[in-house]
């Protein structure tokens, strides 16, 4: 088991070792004819809706082994592996991604390793990464194979190399390793205090609640419930105040990806209301309470501090009653739930990865 592991991660790996390399019984410099590079082949079995998997590894591998001068070049499955004209590739990798009769969602990675010729693969089980984070662990599980095929040139007792490691390999070796990329989260619970001016109408104080799914790298579906306490507003014959709770739907739409430890995200909301009005008298006025039920639209700016899966959130943005609610005294509103008004908010969100 140990040693089918150790073969699966030299393959692959050593896919990006020929990236550079020439042939050892072919002339002893690398090929420095045409491109003057060496090449990696890749060919991309993948279909939509899922097309953006592989375009997405093709600009990962181009950039990561072009930065170390080796070629990457897209070609159809039925090219041969070895050309006879031009620069002979080193390696060549093969996404293959399918949708199974059974249901399972996979990803095949296999590399064809003209240095070490031999062939590795590794399968990934999509159907258990969320949306936005497939690509990502494809080119990750790509890196780890090429990476792992590498570091095999440092070990006493490994099986040498057909071909002479090239300088691209015996740098990376070297280098250390890129940090890891922090897992995109797929949900999303949050609590935040909030504040709201009906300009010239009422002022509350209150909170809101929401889970919100990532359906897209930056766009979150939010179910979210608010609920504020409306302060007392004076009247002639006493007061009143408009206390308000409700559910609502949200959506919102990060400017940076949302594991970034700074962010800002700009958010939509539609929330159903129940306004509770509540009178109170002075003297021998009497006073009586109401329900009514209202809509309330609003827009947010809200930015965010991360500490891995936690994030505080700062937000600014306005709201606006679709139908007026409004407590009256001989005629006169005391105070109501109309028009537009401002809002403020502070909280605290937990990512789930």
């Amino acid at each position: 088991m140990r040693t089918g592991l150790r073969l699966r991660l030299t393959g692959a790996l050593l896919l990006a070792l020929g990236a550079r390399a020439a042939p050892a019984e072919a002339a002893p410099p690398p090929p420095q004819a045409g491109s003057g590079r060496a090449v990696v082949e890749l060919v991309l079995e993948v279909e939509p809706p899922d097309r953006i998997i592989g375009t997405a590894l093709e600009r990962h591998l181009r950039a990561e082994l072009g930065a170390r001068d080796i070629d990457v070049v897209v070609v159809p499955s039925a090219t041969p592996a070895a050309p006879s004209t031009g620069p002979r590739p080193i390696a060549r990798i093969t996404l293959h991604v399918e949708h199974q009769a059974s249901g399972a969602f996979l990803a095949t990675i296999r590399v064809g390793d003209l240095i070490m010729d031999k062939r590795v693969e590794r399968t990934l089980d999509l159907g258990r990464i969320p949306a936005n984070g497939r690509a990502l662990a494809v080119a990750a599980s790509t890196d780890e194979l090429l990476r792992a095929s590498w570091m095999e040139l440092t070990i006493a007792d490994a099986p040498a190399p057909i071909l002479a490691p090239p300088p691209p390999v015996l740098r990376a070796i070297l280098a250390p390793a890129p940090p890891a990329r922090a897992r995109p989260p797929f949900l999303e619970i949050g609590l935040a205090g909030t504040a709201v001016d009906f300009f010239g109408h009422r002022v509350g104080f209150g909170g809101a609640a929401w889970v919100g799914a990532w359906c897209m790298s930056r766009l979150l579906l939010e179910l979210r419930f608010a609920a504020d306490f409306g302060l007392p507003r004076a009247s002639l014959h006493g007061s009143a105040r408009a206390d308000t709770l409700g559910p609502g739907l949200g959506l919102a739409f990060a400017f940076l990806p949302p594991e970034a430890p700074l962010g800002v995200r700009l958010e939509a909301n539609a929330d159903v209301v129940r306004v509770h009005l509540v009178g109170s008298a002075s003297g021998s006025a009497t006073a009586s309470d109401g329900a009514r039920w209202t809509g309330l639209a609003g827009g947010t700016v809200r930015g965010w501090a991360r500490t891995g899966p936690i994030a505080w959130t700062l937000g600014v943005g306005a709201v606006a009653a679709l139908h007026s609610v409004a407590a009256t005294d001989d005629g006169a509103v005391v105070t109501a739930i109309q028009g537009v008004g401002g809002k403020i908010d502070a909280g605290i969100s937990f990512d789930l990865r």
